[in-house]
């Protein structure tokens, strides 16, 4: 049985390719939401905090996706200029 302390150093590796360390800088589409919030009065809803964070959540997933991808179609030129 694996702690959990083991289990996350499996994943380790994953997540530094992922950098979620990177995270925070997604605190910048704040203002956007409470622009939203501010102009469409409608939105004006505790009900709307958790799809709040969904999207928040998503975009960092997102962003996540992106490095990794990018970590992905550099590796061959990394490989050639480590040589």
């Amino acid at each position: 049985m694996t702690t959990f302390a083991a289990w996350v150093e499996k994943l380790r590796p994953y997540l530094q390719i992922a950098r979620v360390d990177h995270w925070f800088k997604n605190i910048f589409i704040l203002p956007g939401m409470i622009a939203v919030i501010v102009f469409e009065p409608e939105t004006k809803s505790w009900d709307n905090v958790p799809f709040a964070f969904l999207a928040l959540l998503a975009s960092c997933l997102i962003a996540s996706s992106n490095y990794v991808i990018n970590e992905i179609l550099d590796a061959r030129t990394e490989k050639v200029l480590d040589a």
